[in-house]
């Protein structure tokens, strides 16, 4: 490792450190933990002028939930489990499902779309012990998680009005150039048999999600289409920032999943 190496100056400077015997764990020190307070207040604030509202969700969820949002048979190797004998539950990973809940609860007109949900949320993977990379590939961590509800033929503009939000927060935060990358064909026909859309659904989601130039290209970035990008999830859009190491790494993702008329979803 250099200098500039996050893993060294998070300890030099005092930030946080990890140890052997908890990996993928973050244990942070109070300047660190400062710091990620003022980029969480900056953020909440951020979503509060796009109309998001923050929402609390719990972090331990039954087996029955993950089973019907499709994480227990699809992405359970990576879920933290826990069954005492009596009820299987999970840590969450994700938020989606969670989020899902808060609108599925009561009745709801189309008169109330878009709403927009948003969770700074602790979530647990047990991601490989290979992959594990300071503090950029954990196995703890706090997600600022969104969810839109709204209609098909608005998902265009939110997912605009996304990127929008988010290049204005990377380039504030000193990532001028960053890439907007759509999936694939073949990405997505993995993703419409593991989620189960027939092909009608399937194509409207990618219609909806796939960057516009004539949306998009109005701010600084650079559109690019890559196949292969988590093929479990469903499809989507990709957003993209260089660090010091010029290295390219994705960092946000707006995703779609069409629900049913009664609210029930599918997919993550």
């Amino acid at each position: 490792m250099d200098d500039l190496d996050h893993r060294n100056l998070g300890v030099k400077l005092k930030l946080w450190h990890l140890q052997e015997d908890a990996p993928g764990m973050v244990f942070w020190h109070p300047r660190g933990y400062g710091v990620d307070r003022v980029l969480e207040d900056y953020v909440r604030r951020k979503m509060r002028r796009a109309g998001y509202a923050e929402v609390r969700t719990p972090q331990l969820l039954p087996k029955e939930l993950w089973g019907r949002s499709g994480h227990w048979d699809k992405f359970g190797e990576h879920m933290f489990r826990v069954d005492d004998g009596e009820l299987a539950m999970a840590l969450k990973p994700m938020s989606c499902p969670c989020h899902v809940q808060i609108f599925n609860k009561g009745l709801r007109s189309w008169r109330e779309l878009p709403i927009r949900y948003a969770e700074f949320g602790a979530c647990h993977r047990n991601e490989p012990s290979g992959s594990l990379h300071g503090i950029m590939r954990t196995r703890a961590f706090e997600q600022d998680d969104a969810h839109v509800f709204c209609r098909e033929q608005d998902v265009e503009s939110e997912v605009a009005c996304f990127i929008a939000l988010v290049g204005e927060v990377y380039r504030e935060l000193g990532f001028p150039d960053y890439e907007v990358a759509g999936d694939a064909a073949g990405g997505a026909r993995r993703r419409r048999r593991d989620l189960g859309l027939v092909g009608g659904e399937a194509r409207r989601c990618r219609a909806a999600l796939r960057p516009r130039p004539s949306n998009q290209l109005r701010r600084r970035c650079v559109l690019r289409t890559e196949a292969g990008i988590r093929a479990a999830r469903p499809p989507g859009t990709i957003l993209a920032v260089r660090h010091s190491a010029a290295r390219r790494r994705a960092a946000a993702a707006a995703r779609g999943v069409l629900c049913r008329p009664d609210g029930s979803a599918r997919g993550p």
